[in-house]
């Protein structure tokens, strides 16, 4: 596994540790720095990106409805309804397939506070799941 810094794999390997702690061996990629995180239906990737400048950055996103296309409609009202989450926000990849996501920076996380993020967004992808049926509607 490749990482880009010192602070990239000690990152990855302490969220690693917490995830299976908490979500099982089951949840690691083995090839790459990416978790598979589920609670109910809701399956969420986590991905831990570094950067040249040592910062480090956990990425969550769940596609809540697999292989959901938007149309430009939809896509607006996607964006729009974003200043109504507080934690995530919906995005499409580039496909146009429907995300919901967060970007979080790695410095200073705890377990604690790792582990409250992951409850949250899972609580918000479960949320978002729901929303996007109506967001949907042309």
């Amino acid at each position: 596994m490749d990482f880009s810094s010192d602070q990239h794999r000690s990152i990855y390997e302490s969220v690693r540790r917490w995830v299976t702690g908490s979500y099982g061996e089951d949840a690691n990629d083995p090839d790459r720095p990416m978790f598979s995180l589920r609670a109910g239906e809701t399956l969420v990737r986590l991905s831990i990106w570094g950067f040249e400048d040592g910062k480090v950055w956990l990425s969550f996103v769940t596609w809540p409805i697999p292989g959901t296309v938007a149309s430009p409609g939809a896509a607006h009202r996607l964006l729009a309804a974003n200043h109504e989450h507080v934690f995530g926000a919906w995005d499409l990849d580039g496909d146009r397939d429907v995300k919901f996501r967060y970007v979080v920076s790695a410095h200073g996380l705890t377990e604690e506070g790792f582990l409250e993020i992951c409850s949250r967004f899972l609580t918000e992808a479960e949320r978002a799941a729901s929303e996007l049926n109506m967001l949907l509607l042309d």
